[in-house]
């Protein structure tokens, strides 16, 4: 097990349970102290990692009971339901609204459903043991941001890429007029795309569980952004991207793997790749090891010895 990942004046303390984790912590505040530093009790998070509870399905009285600056804002002025965004308003209208008298619909796999369920595994790691730095308690957290990087306890890939999506649509924002003025040629703002948008998008995605879901939402995501770009329809870039953002991020995943394998045996990276995964296809679903077509570990070693040949295969 990994004790620490530490970068910087950043760090990542792995324990076993709370006693150790609140010894650690508690001891490292101390040594700081005598250095002349203190750690920031605000700053500081602990996060349970488990399995994402078993949460209640998602209820209209759960949203209406949502607190103030949470409640959502968009609301159906014949049944009263309430929505998150303007589009689940209107696909509520278009769709599944009866009137005022008729049985509401369900909210599961909706927006709203995301929402309120997140809320409620937060809820929960609120309320699991706390660590203590000397006698101040620190916050128990679902989701922190590490070196740019959102993770959660449950290890949840969704929660990481969306962190990064929001980044690269304030991107996309900002450089819209850009991006999208016929002035320049298509070629250019596509180079301007990937390296003002993309490149946010897909940080850290060498360490993503890059399985068929995540695939296609990033596809989606992309598809989005490209429409007003090339002036293509959502549909056409989806099926056929003017840029290829899924074999964008496996090419760069290729080459990291590559570099992970030509390391020697007991570099902690590799042992950590390696050791936790089986010998032999089939590997772990969306991890570097899966990218690949290779059947067994031993090949692909001795593939990535040969640089060039690597990148062919």
């Amino acid at each position: 097990m990994l004790s620490e990942l530490a970068f910087a004046d950043d760090a990542a303390l792995g324990s076993k349970n709370v006693p150790e984790a609140s010894d650690r912590i508690t001891k490292l505040s101390e040594g700081a102290k005598e250095a002349g530093m203190e750690i920031s009790v605000p700053k500081t998070k602990v996060q349970h990692i488990t399995h994402r509870p078993k949460v209640s399905p998602t209820t209209e009285e759960d949203i209406a009971n949502l607190p103030k600056e949470k409640k959502f804002q968009f609301e159906c002025e014949s049944c009263k339901m309430t929505y998150p965004t303007k589009h689940g308003l209107s696909v509520h209208k278009g769709r599944w609204c009866k009137g005022p008298n008729s049985k509401k619909p369900s909210r599961k796999g909706t927006v709203a459903d995301r929402i309120i369920t997140r809320m409620k595994v937060e809820e929960h790691q609120k309320s699991l043991p706390n660590v203590m730095m000397g006698d101040q308690m620190l916050e128990n957290v679902y989701a922190m941001v590490y070196l740019g990087a959102e993770t959660a306890g449950d290890g949840d890939q969704q929660v990481t890429f969306k962190h990064r999506r929001d980044i690269a649509w304030g991107r996309y924002n900002e450089y819209r007029t850009v991006l999208t003025t016929t002035k320049l040629p298509i070629n250019l703002r596509l180079r301007l795309y990937s390296a003002l948008i993309v490149m946010p998008m897909i940080y850290g995605s060498c360490a993503w569980f890059l399985d068929e879901k995540l695939k296609q939402t990033l596809n989606g995501v992309n598809s989005k952004m490209l429409t007003n770009i090339s002036k293509r329809t959502i549909h056409e870039e989806a099926s056929s991207p003017t840029f290829h953002v899924v074999d964008h991020v496996l090419k760069r995943r290729k080459a990291y793997l590559g570099h992970i394998l030509r390391l020697e045996p007991d570099r902690a990276v590799r042992r950590f790749l390696l050791e936790l995964s089986p010998n032999s296809a089939p590997f772990i679903p969306g991890s570097l090891l899966d990218d690949t077509d290779y059947r067994t570990v031993e090949e692909m070693i001795e593939a990535a010895e040969d640089r060039t040949g690597w990148w062919q295969s």
